[in-house]
């Protein structure tokens, strides 16, 4: 009896030792070997671990789900539509017109700064802006207007066009607006909708036969405080100063690309949103014009700064003006950010193909330590991963039970 007792006792210990090992092997074998072994010049089974041999998949599969479902042109321009960013983008232009108050310009110290011939400009608001003004608000002279302008500047680069300060100031803010982009970016990622998506693609990406690997596997990834890990890790990847820098250098090709451009070079490239472009900015001039000719205020306005113009406006620092202009500075910058906003929704495929955000995270994930991802796992689900190991422990003593019984009954 004694004997039999032991044999038992015999049957449990090393059923339940090998069903430990085995879980605990399986979970090692997620992670362990970072590198591949070898015997020689062959490469020893499984080796590396799943993670790690399978980084490069998973790589282009968050990339594919970032791209695809996440950072969607669609996302992006409706991100332009967002309150609060639109108000941000405002506060920079008002701060810029504020600067310029504090400083004391004058409105010949700006037209020096643009690199606008003064002369040209003095004579044209003398002898234009009051008799003309009506008369060319249709969107038949618009159109004439632009078409002149195209026929006058088509052949000159757009850097020779754009005064220098104003590329100087779009340049100086590109940090910022990118900033605000990838913060939007960020949070899209704490979505359910992402999480959803993250779950589906490492579902396709480590296509696990084995059954109980598989359970095993996804026990785990599944885990909600894992999915928060990872989400952090992409949100940190998107926040780093090297992800910062690709879409600056990106953006900054591209933009060096159109200023050595000339607008004719610019239509034939892009002539759908060219035309787009004509329409938008013909039916904006017209409805701002239109609005603005029916306030007194700004009729009043203009005949004040056409009578005194050539006399004295011209040496005139504009914070004598503050207060005439400052009912109209939100409405005005309104205005310009509202068309320009516009115009950046309609060609966001191609801001967003210039940035290639899929490439971005590619190699973002690609390069993440295994090491790290190890840890980071190992440091949420530490407690569940030993549960399994018991559960292990507990399954091959059952089974040491059952092959007991089995050969007392054979």
């Amino acid at each position: 009896m004694d004997q039999q007792f032991l044999h038992l006792i015999l049957a449990i210990f090393i059923g339940g030792l090998i069903g430990g090992s085995t879980n605990m092997l399986a979970i090692k074998m997620l992670f362990r070997p970072h590198q591949p072994l070898y015997i020689g010049k062959n490469r020893i089974p499984f080796t590396p671990g799943l993670i790690p041999s399978k980084q490069d998949q998973l790589a282009i599969k968050i990339a594919s789900v970032v791209s695809d479902y996440i950072l969607t042109p669609s996302v992006i321009a409706h991100a332009f539509t967002k309150v609060n960013f639109q108000k941000k983008l405002h506060d920079i232009l008002k701060a810029y017109w504020s600067e310029s108050m504090k400083k004391g310009y004058t409105l010949e110290t700006l037209i020096d700064s643009f690199g606008f011939d003064k002369e040209r400009i003095i004579i044209l608001l003398k002898d234009s802006i009051v008799r003309q003004m009506i008369h060319v608000n249709t969107r038949t002279n618009i159109k004439e207007a632009h078409s002149l302008f195209i026929k006058q500047f088509g052949q000159k680069q757009i850097s020779s066009i754009i005064p220098k300060v104003f590329q100087d100031t779009i340049e100086q803010n590109v940090d910022h607006t990118i900033e605000l982009l990838l913060e939007y970016f960020s949070k899209q990622l704490n979505e359910n909708q992402t999480k959803i998506a993250m779950i589906q693609m490492l579902e396709e990406s480590f296509d696990i036969k084995n059954p109980l690997m598989k359970k095993l596997f996804f026990s785990v990834i599944a885990d909600d405080q894992i999915l928060q890990s990872i989400i952090k890790k992409l949100q940190k990847a998107i926040e780093s100063d090297t992800v910062k820098q690709l879409v600056k250098d990106s953006l900054q090709k591209n933009w060096d690309s159109i200023l050595e451009s000339t607008i004719l070079d610019l239509i034939i490239r892009w002539p759908e949103q060219a035309a787009q472009f004509e329409r938008v900015l013909t039916k904006t001039i017209h409805k701002t014009i239109q609005t603005a000719l029916h306030t007194a205020q700004l009729h009043e306005s203009l005949e004040m700064i056409v009578r005194k113009l050539v006399n004295n406006f011209l040496h005139t620092p504009l914070q004598k003006y503050e207060k005439t202009l400052e009912p109209y500075v939100d409405q005005i910058i309104q205005a310009i950010l509202s068309s320009g906003l516009e115009y950046v929704q309609r060609h966001v495929d191609t801001l967003i193909a210039s940035i290639n955000i899929h490439e971005v995270v590619r190699s973002q994930v690609a390069a993440f330590p295994s090491k790290k991802l190890e840890a980071m796992i190992l440091q949420v689900a530490n407690r569940e991963l030993l549960y399994i190991t018991y559960f292990g422990v507990l399954l091959g003593g059952l089974m040491g039970i059952l092959q007991y019984l089995l050969s007392r009954l054979l």
